[in-house]
C-alpha cells in the first residue's frame, strides 16, 4: 500500500499539548532535529496496536487514508479508546504487570485467577482511579476465591519459606509497581558496597530500613485453605491482626532465601520516614504510598514506556530518588536521571488533577505529536537522540498480538474456551493468563513458541522476531 508523504524535515511538528512543548523545546534548544510526523498508514497501524493490540482492518485503513478530515487522528484515538478491544488489551497489560496466574503453585487456581482478571477489566473499563486500585491491592482481605484483589497477595506468598519472605516479597512488589523503585537488593543487605554504581539513593539505605518498610505487612495473616479433598488446590483467607511486628525469628531448619534477620522492627516509610498513625498498618501503608508524589510519577512513567518504548526515567522500575530534582542535582559523576524532569512532573500533576485516572493520560500521550513521529529518520541518527525521543522506536509484537494479527490477516480466528468464562474468546489478548487456552493446543503452542512466557519462571513476553510498526 503506498504511503502518503510526511512533512519535510527541518520544521518542528505542530504542538498538540504540553508534552510537545517539553519534548520539542528541548530538542530545539540542543540542536536535535526530530523525525517527521508519521504518515497516516504508519500512524493508524501503530495507534491501533498500542491502544487495542490489533492491526487495523483493510476497510478501516482504506477509509482512514481516504479521509480528508483535519481531526481524523484525534477521532480514531477516541474510537479506539471506546472500543471493547481497548479494554481487552489494557487488561492484558495490567495482567502482565501483576502476573496473577492459576499456575502459581496451588495457591490461586482458576477461580482466583478469573476473579483477578475480572477485577483488572473493571479497572480499565470503568477507568477507576489508580490510587483506589493500589489501595485495594495493598489492603485486600477475605476469601481469595470470592474477591479478586486478595489474589495479588497470594501471588506474593513464598510457599514453604518463613513468613518474613512473603512480607519482603510483597513490599518489593509494591515499591516496584507503584513507586518504580525496586527495593529487593536492600531486603538482603545494606546498599553500601553493593549499589554505588547503580542507584545513589539505595546505596546509602540499610537493610534495617527495608525491614521497617516491610513491617507494614507484619500484622497480615494469610490462612491457606484446601478447596478439594486431594489438597491439589488452595485459597487464601486474608486478615489483619491487632498486634504484631517484624522480627527475625524463623525456624533454623528453614531459614528461607534471605540472610539472618536480627531484631524487631515497627513500620517506617523508607522514603520519608513517616510512621503509621494507627494500628491498621497495611491501610496506613496504602495511604502513605498513594499520597507519595512518587506514586503519580511512577504511574505516568510506566504508561510513557508503553508508548515510547523507553521511560523518561528508564528502566521504569529503577528510579533513583536522589537524582530527580534539577534544583538539587546529585554530586559528580552522577547526573539527573529523568531525561525531561519538568515533563515528568507536569504529567504527574495532570494525573493527580484528573483523579488518578489512566485513560486521560493515555489519550494525552497518543494525541501528542511526539508520539506520532515517524520511526523513519532521514540522514544520520545518533544513539544519543533516543534520550530526546527524536523518532519513534519500533517494538516487537507480543505473542498475543502476533497471533491475533496472523489470525485476522488469514481469517482463521479460532474460538478459545476458558474455564469459568460464559463465552469462548476470539482473540489471544483476551486470555486471562499464559496457561490458556489449555483446551486449544494449536493456539497455545503458537503463543508459547513465540516467547509468551508464563508469568512465573519464564519472564519473556515478546516474540523473538522484531516486527516493525
Amino acid at each position: 500500500m503506498p504511503r502518503a508523504a510526511g512533512p519535510r524535515r527541518g520544521a518542528l511538528p505542530a504542538y498538540a499539548n504540553f508534552i510537545d512543548d517539553h519534548i520539542f523545546r528541548k530538542m530545539s534548544a540542543d540542536g536535535v532535529e526530530p523525525a517527521p510526523l508519521s504518515d497516516d498508514a504508519e500512524f493508524l497501524r501503530r495507534v491501533s496496536l498500542d491502544l487495542t493490540g490489533q492491526i487495523p482492518s483493510v476497510a478501516r485503513m482504506q477509509s482512514f487514508l481516504a479521509s480528508g478530515s483535519s481531526t481524523k487522528r484525534a477521532d480514531v484515538i477516541e474510537e479506539l479508546l471506546k472500543s471493547p478491544a481497548y479494554v481487552d488489551y489494557w487488561t492484558l497489560y495490567f495482567g502482565n504487570r501483576f502476573q496473577v496466574t492459576s499456575a502459581y503453585y496451588q495457591l490461586i487456581g482458576i477461580p482466583g485467577r478469573n476473579l483477578f482478571h475480572q477485577y483488572l477489566r473493571r479497572l480499565v473499563a470503568d477507568d477507576r482511579p489508580f490510587n483506589a486500585f493500589a489501595t485495594e491491592l495493598i489492603t485486600a482481605t477475605g476469601d481469595t476465591h470470592r474477591q479478586g484483589p486478595g489474589n495479588f497477595i497470594m501471588r506474593g506468598v513464598q510457599q514453604g519459606d518463613p513468613i518474613q519472605d512473603t512480607w519482603d516479597t510483597l513490599t518489593n512488589e509494591i515499591t516496584t509497581e507503584f513507586l518504580g523503585v525496586q527495593t529487593q537488593c536492600v531486603s538482603c543487605h545494606d546498599g553500601r558496597r553493593h549499589l554505588e554504581p547503580i542507584n545513589l539513593y539505595l546505596s546509602v539505605r540499610r537493610r534495617e530500613e527495608f525491614m521497617r518498610l516491610s513491617a507494614f505487612f507484619s500484622r497480615m495473616q494469610v490462612t491457606e485453605v484446601n478447596v478439594d479433598a486431594f489438597n491439589q488446590q488452595r485459597k487464601g483467607i486474608i486478615a489483619d491482626l491487632p498486634t504484631g511486628s517484624y522480627h527475625g525469628v524463623v525456624n533454623p531448619q528453614n531459614p528461607g532465601s534471605r540472610p539472618t534477620r536480627i531484631g524487631t522492627f515497627d513500620p517506617q516509610y523508607m522514603f520519608t520516614g513517616e510512621e503509621p498513625s494507627s494500628g491498621a498498618w497495611r491501610r496506613e501503608f496504602a495511604r502513605i504510598v498513594v499520597n507519595d508524589r512518587q506514586f503519580a510519577r511512577a504511574a505516568v512513567n510506566y504508561l510513557w514506556v508503553r508508548f515510547f518504548r523507553a521511560g523518561i526515567v528508564d528502566p521504569p522500575f529503577g528510579w533513583d530518588m536522589a537524582r530527580l530534582d534539577p534544583k538539587n542535582p546529585p554530586p559528580a559523576p552522577w547526573g539527573l536521571q529523568p531525561t525531561h524532569p519538568a515533563l515528568i512532573e507536569a504529567l504527574a500533576d495532570e494525573f493527580i488533577r484528573g483523579g488518578y485516572r489512566l485513560k486521560p493520560i493515555i489519550r494525552l500521550i497518543a494525541q501528542s505529536s511526539a508520539y506520532q513521529l515517524s520511526s523513519r529518520y532521514d540522514g544520520a541518527y545518533k544513539p544519543s537522540n533516543d534520550l530526546y525521543f527524536a523518532k519513534h522506536t519500533p517494538r516487537r509484537l507480543s505473542a498475543e498480538e502476533l497471533y491475533d494479527a496472523v489470525a485476522t490477516a488469514t481469517m482463521t480466528e479460532t474460538p478459545m474456551f476458558v474455564e469459568g468464562f460464559d463465552e469462548p474468546l476470539q482473540r489471544a489478548i483476551q486470555l486471562p493468563d499464559p496457561t490458556e487456552p489449555r483446551f486449544t493446543d494449536s493456539v497455545r503452542n503458537f503463543l508459547n513458541n513465540v516467547g509468551r512466557g508464563d508469568w512465573w519462571r519464564l519472564p519473556s513476553r515478546t516474540t523473538p522476531v522484531q516486527i516493525r510498526l
